[in-house]
């Protein structure tokens, strides 16, 4: 049986469905007797149709996640559109004009994103929803405690891979900027739309960049993806900054934080320290691939 198909999400997407079942049941027998197979789910995501291998780990399922060859990630500025429709929400939220408004917006998004590249991923299971534990840590200390049970977080290329689920858009569905829905993450008020695509799971299964609060580690010291922790919302920043924290290559960093002793005057820097999401990822053992 050749697993190669498993090193590319084309070559995963194009087999058959028996072979895609011969694969998933050869990954099964290589990882821990604590992984169970569930069987292949298609999902179909904003017109996106992807098939996954589920897995369940107690009471975590998990996505299997074909390889990727070649495969675009980062803010591409011209993917973005912003309709009419968005256009005349953004002209009652401030008197500055919606144009150079949007000028600033896109200038400050290449800040704010990951750079435009082209990468290689291996196959890995991936959880299908992120953990909130409460209490802050750092990105190091939940590494450390995912360790001690053969997972680790997310590097930031598996993680906008996980959340775009191989497509190229500035969102996980497509590149429309939804300003004339209401974000998600707060209630709306009567009368207004929730735009539904943000919270469905994507055409991985996952349930990823769905909340701008709802914001997750990846294995990069400082950087957050999938959300803000609510700053834009909480600072009443308006739509186009609490929509672009929802982008697939959006990146929040923390900066450490300074201290000085009001008695000694030394100065100290304090860890990067928030309260995220936590999303478990396992790479496949070397023999899943031989």
């Amino acid at each position: 049986m050749d697993t190669s198909l498993l090193t590319s999400l084309d070559g995963w997407m194009a087999a058959p469905p028996s072979e895609q079942e011969r694969v998933a049941r050869k990954v099964a027998r290589r990882l821990p007797s604590s992984f169970h197979y569930n069987g292949l789910v298609a999902h179909d995501y904003a017109g996106l149709q992807r098939v996954v291998a589920r897995f369940t780990w107690g009471e975590h399922g998990f996505a299997l996640l074909p390889g990727a060859h070649d495969l675009a990630l980062g803010y591409a500025p011209e993917r973005l559109t912003i309709d009419e429709a968005a256009r005349a929400v953004l002209a009652h939220e401030g008197e500055t004009p919606v144009q150079q408004r949007l000028r600033t917006f896109r200038e400050q998004l290449f800040a704010e994103t990951s750079p435009r590249r082209r990468v290689t991923l291996a196959p890995f299971l991936v959880a299908e929803t992120a953990e909130t534990h409460g209490a802050s840590s750092t990105a190091d200390a939940i590494g450390s405690l995912l360790s001690a049970e053969g997972f680790r977080l997310p590097t930031e290329d598996e993680w906008e891979y996980a959340c775009g689920a191989g497509r190229d858009t500035f969102f996980k569905w497509g590149d429309h900027l939804p300003c004339e829905a209401w974000p998600p993450g707060n209630d709306p008020p009567p009368g207004e739309a929730e735009f539904a695509d943000a919270a469905r799971p994507n055409a991985f299964g996952l349930v990823i960049a769905h909340d701008p609060y709802a914001w997750e580690y990846c294995d990069q010291p400082g950087v957050l993806r999938g959300g803000d922790g609510g700053e834009a919302w909480c600072g009443g920043e308006g739509s186009l900054a609490i929509w672009r924290t929802l982008g697939t290559s959006y990146r929040c960093v923390q900066r450490p934080r300074e201290i000085v002793n009001p008695f000694t005057k030394q100065r100290q820097v304090l860890g990067i320290e928030c309260s995220a999401g936590v999303r478990r990822v396992l790479p496949l053992p070397p023999l899943t691939l031989a």
